[in-house]
């Protein structure tokens, strides 16, 4: 009989014990990379909740020894989830999927309301009235959660019912009968004709929708963000809900997706949505764009209110008013006008496409297009609002607050020193004959131009130049002429390939402490909203961007192990030469590059080698020397000791950036009383020996700490921002922490920034200083009576925000009727009376809770502990809080004291308060006792 075949799952190897121990890996080390959040279930163990592939990547690798990376699925049926079934782990559908449901049926309700079939017979008191019945108004009222149109003039419409009975004048593009006011050129003679005109263009829409024929209603003359609105509701999620043009643009560059002004809205929504994955749920996909586009996006109307009313004409204050506050409200009625973009919502990284998109709507062309503007720009001291934000006003302010730094034009000198840097490693004299040879073409060069600077086009032409040429105009000795020409040409090349001719924008560093009690959703925020602003997808990334990165993490003695596996036996300034060293050296602070080599290849030799003298080596020894001094590596070794060098080699050469995976441009810190200045910054740490092994001498290295290391992945890549998040800032001794650098974390005293300054570090003697494009955020438990407030040296260098609790965020958790935020604030009422409101409670304790069993457990091993450590174990103050369902009065008069003399003991016969551990079956007795609402035992 023959065998029954047997199919292996991915993951029949996991146990329980391997899920524990993923779930124990998860709280240490957070999302494996690659990995993201998940959006639609969630593993639950303990009461608490966690991503199930993420869980289930760390238990296969304690299981089967698997590589952590995304090889499998999740969902319902997947091998993944039956594993967690197999093992009895409870895997859910996550709540917040109940609100995409709420989308799907709002948007069928309104289909079931307003079917093609209605709008065709429509008459236009239901198109538009006051009575919020209307077609109008479902579309920018009641369907809002869908996708917002709110704002700008009702003119958008094509016709409205008009609430007053102001006139419009004549002359201008519209008109009105006194009830209704709409465009002349949807009819002249009557409302009825407007209207008519009005509803074949809806029409058309929602047919051209439905049949997805989305270039249709591109050329169709009605507002658009109205009419993308009205697409979105009939198509089948055939376009995206999202109607802002700057924010298509700013989605459209962020996926490479290339545009100009004259791009028709259809072909954002169309290739924009060809990026969803067809496992991704709809409204996930675009809210999830829309979070990053607002994340990268700041809000600068109310700095560009301030700099108007400090830097404003005189001529303009009849406009604008003398106060903050009426100049914001004058700036909101200019954005009101147009529904499709939001002049002071600005994305620091691309101001340059900010800017040239408000040049293009102001243009004389695009003005027209927006009468009801034009007409407003006139009453208003003739032009007054156009100019706020024209050249000499708004892109002034957009100039000066996103300070530019430009090399576009740089003279001879700057280049030598650049030149020069670019070969730093060989001999003096060398490094002399190569920018002297240097200097002269370029000094030619110029002569011939008659100017003094270099712009792109130079740049492009010098590294095509032969050698030949550079032969002619450099050293007229034999032995020196045309030296150091490959250089020349890499170092042109180079200035190409890095833009560095480009004007790179600095955006003002952002300093923030977090602070408020416990449980109020501090950490909560920095990861679930501040840590997508500083993430990107690795298709954002370019090959160089990438090897920069992967030689940055690299050690010296990696990045010459990999120059020897491609060159094979070579001399030391052969492996000088090589790209991976050459990237090293240029991201190093070193002057001293081949000492350096000849220090690694020496200290990783392997023991055999007589040709090298040197007593202490580390591991890994892969290297070796031969008689005639050439250097090699042994390959059987690097296979055994380090054979992520060849990974590391091939995801280079082969680099394909994958669309799914995260690239994170953050590091996350807790701080506590040991954490040290050398944790941070930088500190001096022992080479241990391998193996057992004794050593005479005990070798140290210099060792970069997790702040040192984010600035200078941030110094590396300007044109990405970084941060660093520190969880519990005041429980470390922050003085001693930042040491030195509390200066240098000053916002004007960045890199780049106008008070631009440097120290030299203790231990690496090495100048350093913080790139401007690296954010700081901190948290701080106000209720922590462990710590010490943080002293106002470092105060001054933070903007404090603080996070309460908020009330809204549980509005609706109820558990038997029970309403969970009015629990909240009873208690912290309370406690507010009896401490003082930095020990209050946050509203994260009581989320998710829905059943008498979790709400008794948040109690129990949450809340009462917690009020535990506020009154220093006082039950009876804890009583006064929870009341009588929680805490027991107890009387004990009636207790009798051994026989013995003692004067005053019936003192001791005081009343204690025993805490009571609630149940499944008493918590919702004992809260509603806590809320006044139970009949009380004591009086």
């Amino acid at each position: 009989m023959p065998k029954k075949l047997k199919f292996n799952m991915l993951f029949d190897q996991v146990t329980k014990e391997h899920i524990i121990q993923g779930i124990k890996d998860y709280e240490e080390k957070g999302l494996p990379n690659d990995f993201g959040p998940s959006s639609t279930y969630d593993l639950v163990y303990n009461n608490n909740k966690y991503p199930p592939k993420a869980i289930m990547a760390y238990a296969n690798y304690h299981a089967a020894g698997r590589k952590i990376e995304r090889y499998f699925k999740g969902g319902l049926g997947t091998d993944c989830f039956k594993a967690f079934e197999r093992n009895n782990f409870a895997v859910i559908k996550k709540k917040d999927q109940n609100m995409n449901e709420n989308l799907y049926d709002l948007k069928q309700e309104f289909l079931t309301t307003w079917p093609i079939e209605r709008l065709e017979k429509m008459k236009l008191e239901e198109y538009t009235n006051l009575e919020k019945t209307s077609f109008c108004y479902w579309i920018e009222h009641i369907t809002t959660e869908l996708g917002s149109v709110a704002g700008g003039s009702s003119y958008k419409f094509g016709i409205y019912k008009r609430s007053s009975y102001s006139d419009v004048k004549e002359e201008s593009n519209r008109t009105t009968d006194g009830e209704y006011a709409w465009f002349k050129k949807y009819g002249e003679n009557s409302k009825e004709q407007a209207f008519d005109t009005v509803k074949k263009i809806i029409v058309k829409i929602a047919q051209s929708a439905k049949n997805n024929n989305l270039e249709l209603i591109d050329d169709i003359d009605l507002g658009v963000a109205y009419k993308w609105k009205i697409a979105f509701l009939y198509g089948e999620y055939n376009c995206l809900n999202i109607f802002k043009m700057d924010a298509l643009q700013w989605i459209a560059s962020e996926l490479k997706i290339e545009y100009s002004n004259k791009t028709p809205v259809s072909y954002y929504h169309i290739n924009i949505l060809e990026t969803k994955d067809i496992d991704d749920e709809y409204y996930e996909f675009s809210h999830g764009l829309w979070r990053q586009y607002d994340l990268r996006s700041i809000d600068v109307k109310k700095d560009f209110a301030k700099w108007l009313n400090t830097n404003t004409f005189e001529s303009y204050r009849a406009y604008l008013g003398y106060t903050n506050k009426g100049i914001e409200e004058k700036l909101d009625e200019i954005n009101n006008f147009f529904e499709d973009f939001d002049f002071y919502k600005v994305d620091p990284n691309k101001v340059d496409n900010h800017i040239k998109n408000i040049l293009f709507l102001f243009s004389k062309k695009e003005r027209i297009k927006t009468p009801e503007f034009v007409e407003y720009d006139l009453k208003n001291s003739n032009g007054i609002p156009k100019a706020i934000l024209g050249k000499n006003n708004y892109i002034k302010f957009l100039n000066e607050k996103f300070e530019m730094k430009t090399n576009e034009k740089e003279t001879l000198e700057t280049l030598l020193k650049e030149f020069r840097v670019h070969i730093k490693g060989y001999a003096d004299f060398t490094i002399k004959t190569y920018s002297d040879n240097f200097n002269l073409y370029l000094k030619n060069y110029l002569e011939k131009k008659a100017t003094k600077y270099f712009d792109e086009f130079d740049y492009k032409t010098l590294s095509q130049i032969s050698f030949s040429n550079y032969e002619k105009k450099t050293y007229k000795s034999q032995d020196h002429r045309g030296k150091g020409h490959v250089h020349f040409i890499s170092f042109f090349k180079n200035k190409i390939v890095l833009n560095k001719y480009k004007v790179v924008r600095i955006e003002s560093a952002t300093n923030q402490i977090f602070y408020g009690p416990p449980g109020t959703g501090k950490t909560y925020y920095l990861k679930n909203e501040l840590f997508k602003k500083y993430t990107s997808r690795e298709t954002s990334i370019t090959r160089e961007q990438y090897f920069e990165t992967v030689v940055s993490e690299c050690s010296w003695w990696q990045v010459i192990a990999i120059a020897l596996i491609e060159l094979g036996r070579s001399k030391v300034s052969d492996i000088f030469e090589h790209e991976w060293v050459r990237k090293k050296a240029s991201l190093s602070n070193s002057k001293t590059i081949r000492p350096t080599l000849w220090g690694q290849l020496q200290s990783h030799t392997i023991d055999e080698c007589e040709f090298v003298n040197v007593t202490n080596r580390q591991q890994p020894l892969i290297f070796n020397k031969t008689a005639d001094s050439y250097w090699e590596i042994l390959e059987d070794q690097v296979e055994e000791l380090v054979p992520e060098l060849y990974n590391l080699k091939k995801s280079v050469e082969n680099y394909d950036p994958d669309p799914d995976k995260i690239v994170k441009h953050f590091d996350f810190v807790t701080f506590h009383q040991s954490f040290s200045y050398e944790d941070f910054i930088e500190g001096i740490k022992p080479i241990m020996p391998e193996n057992g092994e004794i050593v005479e001498d005990l070798g140290y290295k210099i060792v970069p700490g997790v702040f040192k290391e984010i600035c200078n992945k941030a110094g590396n890549d300007p044109n990405n921002r970084y941060a660093i998040f520190i969880d519990e800032i005041n429980r470390g001794n922050v003085s001693a922490i930042f040491g030195e650098l509390i200066t240098l974390i000053e916002t004007d005293k960045r890199l780049g920034a106008k008070n631009e300054l440097k120290i030299k570090l203790p231990y690496s003697k090495k100048e350093f200083g913080v790139p401007s494009n690296l954010d700081i955020y901190g948290t701080m438990n106000t209720a922590d009576r462990s710590v010490e407030a943080l002293d106002t040296a470092l105060r001054r260098r933070f903007e404090f925000k603080e996070k309460m609790p908020d009330l809204d965020v549980i509005t609706y958790e109820k558990v038997e009727g029970v309403k969970l935020s009015e629990v909240l604030k009873t208690i912290n009422d309370r406690i507010e009376l009896l401490i003082d409101r930095d020990h209050t409670i946050g509203h994260s304790y009581f989320i998710n809770v829905d059943s008498p069993e979790k709400l008794a457990n948040v109690f129990n091993n949450k809340i009462v502990p917690l009020l535990q450590e506020y009154f220093y174990g006082d039950y009876g103050k804890i009583g006064l809080v929870l009341g009588e369902g929680f805490v027991e009065y107890k009387d004990n008069a009636k207790i009798q004291f051994a026989g013995f003399k003692y004067e005053g003991q019936d003192d001791f016969k005081r009343p204690t308060f025993v805490l009571i551990k609630v149940e499944e079956a008493t918590i919702i007795d004992a809260v509603t006792t806590l809320l006044g609402r139970g009949k009380t035992r004591i009086s």
